[in-house]
């Protein structure tokens, strides 16, 4: 009788271990009780990484049971199909944190009155905000107003634009790409790496307006705007409404 019970637990403890091992080799610290939430509408689920055949969609806002990843892909199951799902499609599988970004205002003291182009940065420096708040993320130290002095170092005056933006990012270190487009942005954004956006005149200003993208999920991404503190031009936002909004250019910053 006793011999019975301990090989009913060796049995118990083989399964726990088993389940153990299996977890872990999912190697993600974002995942809850092994599942995963769609923050796309009718995702794809391929048969294999390596290839493109789709087997199943899955809605938007759907749990699904992830079962093995790799960097890029989740093996997952779902109702009665079991396949692979970019993790970018998720809630969870964000590859880049914006708790790691600081979201600063141009109008905040004390950068807010140093002069910048026509005006000063709480009036005209929406763009060099929004390059302090994309190179936050990425291990500089710099405020808005550090940013533009030590510009005027070099430079004896900025016009408010792209190529302003470019040339106070290329003094300290970063690359500012030329318009990489929307599709291409959520790629850049997934790997890490921090966007300037334009908006035109229209929705978030009478004029041209810069601001930051610092995060993705899925078709979403996370927008920091530099002059407003309001809910919908800060947190997440689906980037075919904001295209839809005046948005119309996406530069990505680099280290140099």
């Amino acid at each position: 009788m006793k011999m019975k019970k301990f090989i009913v637990f060796l049995f118990l403890v083989s399964l726990f271990l088993i389940n153990e091992i299996s977890f872990a080799n999912l190697d993600d610290d974002n995942l809850e009780d092994g599942f995963v939430t769609i923050n796309v509408t009718n995702i794809p689920v391929q048969l294999a990484v390596d290839t493109s055949q789709i087997i199943d969609l899955i809605p938007l806002g759907s749990k699904v049971k992830v079962i093995d990843s790799t960097d890029e892909f989740y093996e997952i199951e779902y109702k009665n199909t079991t396949g692979w799902i970019l993790k970018n499609y998720t809630v969870e599988g964000a590859s880049i944190s914006i708790d790691s970004f600081t979201n600063y205002k141009q109008n905040n003291q004390p950068w807010s009155s140093i002069k910048y182009s026509e005006g000063n940065i709480g009036s005209s420096g929406c763009g060099p905000t929004s390059a302090t708040i994309c190179i936050s993320g990425l291990g500089s130290k710099l405020n808005p107003g550090d940013l533009v002095q030590e510009g005027y170092k070099v430079y004896s005056s900025f016009v408010a634009g792209t190529y302003s933006n470019r040339r106070l990012l290329n003094n300290i270190g970063y690359n500012l790409s030329e318009n990489v487009g929307a599709t291409n942005a959520l790629t850049y954004l997934n790997n890490g790496k921090p966007i300037i956006c334009h908006a035109g005149p229209g929705y978030y200003t009478s004029y041209g307006h810069f601001m930051a993208l610092i995060g993705t999920r899925g078709n979403e991404v996370y927008l920091s705007d530099p002059y407003s503190y309001k809910s919908d031009r800060n947190g997440w936002i689906d980037i075919n409404l904001l295209m839809s909004r005046g948005v119309d250019a996406f530069y990505v910053v680099t280290k140099q």
